[in-house]
């Protein structure tokens, strides 16, 4: 075996073992979620006020936990994990990875979603 196919044998391993050693949890998840959530909030138009924005605002992280948690399942492949959770008629499914999060499906509808229930409690 030469020096080269070692040297890529050893760094695959190590590569391995560092994202089976930062494969999200659950918890990680959610503190992902509450740190959307802060941003999507900031982004909302100067002054304007809503039920929904004050709410998750006062108790993201609550909120989270009460309806994202129960909603969500995770789906653990040793190197990475998948989780889907059911929100809003809409299913959002996003990779972890690596302690990074990988938004793959549903993100944007659910955003949309809030947003427009924000913009009708307001009216």
């Amino acid at each position: 075996m030469s020096n080269r196919s070692l040297s890529l044998i050893v760094a695959l391993l190590g590569i391995s073992v560092w994202l089976a050693l930062t494969n999200p949890t659950m918890q990680d998840y959610v503190a992902f979620l509450e740190q959307r959530l802060v941003l999507a909030l900031d982004r909302r138009p100067q002054g304007q006020s809503d039920l929904v924005g004050a709410l998750l605002t006062g108790q993201g992280r609550q909120v989270i936990e009460t309806v994202v948690r129960p909603n969500t399942m995770r789906r653990s492949y040793g190197l990475f994990s998948l989780f889907e959770t059911s929100l809003l008629g809409e299913r959002v499914l996003v990779l972890g990875a690596g302690g990074v999060f990988l938004p793959l499906q549903g993100v944007e509808q659910v955003t949309k979603k809030v947003g427009s229930l924000g913009l009708r409690q307001a009216q």
